[in-house]
């Protein structure tokens, strides 16, 4: 028997290097396969894979009343049975829970409190609920099947009216004027910066301190000032809600004061800088940031907090952004690969993204028209939907049984209808509903789910 030891060849080096990128990537891409939280995924990009043989074709399977203009802004998410989730307003401000076959499972009230903002949905299907009262504010955990509600943190005064993160199933919110909180995973342990501190007294075994993580921002000095952007929805009034980055594991939020940060799930800041936006941050590849400001300019940044460029695009995106990494051939490449540094425990690996630059950026806008831009900012085009101000846009990607290449539909509301683009701005279908969509419609497997404020559409 030989002892000589296997050497590690310039071929296999090369192999395991792919199938660690390929892992992560597949790590990245995960999110979008389970529309647990707003904007689909922890990343915000509203993107979700299609499971059926054929791609959407806009036919309604079902419809389910949820009462006469109950539905706010808030947007439908999907737990891990395929139970569907909205937050309404129908004499008693409510959760509610709606079967995949279409028929109400309950309504639960969230403790006199309104339930305006997208609520997340963990593995283990407890519903995490963000409810605003009179400038106040709290977070209710609900068991999913029942809707009963068994844990609850504390008010917050002023209410942060956003939408909670889910990272790596631990949700994490903006808390009042100047922290970023997060609560652990049984959602009863309290803990503060990472060391654990006595339950706040008064209140019961089920109370919730939100303090997992307490980072403070700067408020010495104010971010830049400018024009107020346009609210022409209500969800423009919500503060942008934070994002993660599974391929980087690090998490972005603000503004406060005109401030975001970035920072790793325990605490570790990794940078704070005068970043005005007013769109939730997208996370695309390797981490890049893309917003939009309050001079409406589309600007993109780097793991590190560098700006790569900055468009002025000249309208405030209704909802945010979507985000695609599929490559697109319009005859001009892109250039540049992408790397960002990543962090579990006390261990750092650098995570090379070996794909040239591939983001492609979706928005609707207030006149009516769905924009397309690259990875580098340039308009790729935009079509006009209607008549009306539009929704947030979703993308739904699907496999084609002949080729089996992948293909992509952006899904946005406008008006009374619910349309499906191409990726070249071509039009594909569209579907007549009892109202137009509020928020942004949510994919789970082989149905598409968009709330009016009269009913939810099962559409396939």
């Amino acid at each position: 028997m030989s002892n000589t030891r296997p050497t590690l060849t310039a071929g296999r080096a090369l192999a395991l290097a792919l199938a660690v990128v390929a892992t992560l990537l597949a790590l990245a891409h995960d999110a979008s396969a389970a529309w647990n939280q707003f904007r689909g995924n922890a990343a915000r990009t509203a993107l979700a894979r299609w499971t059926a043989e054929t791609p959407p074709e806009g036919r309604i399977a079902w419809r389910q009343g949820i009462g006469s203009n109950a539905m706010l802004d808030a947007s439908p998410v999907i737990g891990p049975t395929g139970m569907i989730y909205l937050g309404v307003r129908q004499g008693n401000n409510r959760l509610v829970g709606i079967h995949p076959g279409g028929f109400q499972r309950f309504g639960v009230p969230a403790g006199g409190f309104d339930v305006e903002h997208t609520p997340a949905v963990r593995a283990d299907g407890h519903v995490i609920v963000p409810g605003t009262n009179e400038g106040a504010a709290r977070v209710f955990a609900h068991d999913g099947t029942t809707g009963q509600r068994f844990a609850w943190s504390d008010a917050s005064k002023p209410a942060f009216r956003t939408s909670p993160l889910l990272a790596r199933d631990r949700p994490y919110i903006p808390w009042r004027d100047n922290q970023f909180m997060g609560f652990d995973s049984r959602l009863r342990r309290i803990e503060m910066g990472g060391v654990a501190r006595p339950p706040v007294t008064g209140h019961g075994p089920s109370y919730l301190d939100l303090c997992f993580i307490c980072v403070d921002f700067d408020t010495s000095a104010p971010g830049p000032s400018g024009p107020t952007a346009p609210a022409p929805r209500p969800t423009q009034q919500m503060r942008p809600a934070p994002a993660y980055s599974s391929q980087c594991n690090d998490m972005v939020a603000g503004p406060f004061y005109g401030k975001m940060i970035r920072v790793h799930p325990r605490g570790d800041k990794l940078w704070e800088k005068k970043i005005d936006s007013i769109t939730t941050p997208t996370l695309g590849q390797a981490g890049r940031m893309y917003v939009v400001n309050r001079d409406r300019e589309l600007q993109a940044y780097g793991q590190g907090g560098n700006r790569l460029w900055s468009r002025d695009i000249g309208f405030a995106p209704v909802g945010g952004l979507a985000l695609s990494d599929l490559p697109i051939n319009d005859g001009r490449g892109q250039v540049g690969t992408a790397a960002c540094l990543r962090k579990v425990g006390r261990s750092t690996t650098v995570v090379h993204d070996p794909r040239r630059a591939v983001d492609t950026l979706y928005a609707t806008a207030a006149d009516g028209h769905l924009y397309s831009f690259d990875g580098t900012g340039r308009l790729r085009w935009k079509e006009r939907l209607g008549t009306g101000i539009p929704g947030a846009p979703a993308i739904v990607r699907a496999r084609s049984q002949y080729s089996g290449a992948e293909l992509e539909q952006i899904v946005v509301g406008i008006g009374n209808e619910l349309q499906a683009w191409q990726p070249n701005g071509s039009p594909i279908w569209r579907v007549t509903l009892d109202g137009p969509v509020g928020g942004t419609p949510a994919v789970a497997g082989d149905t598409i789910y968009a709330a009016t404020r009269h009913s939810l559409y099962a559409i396939r």
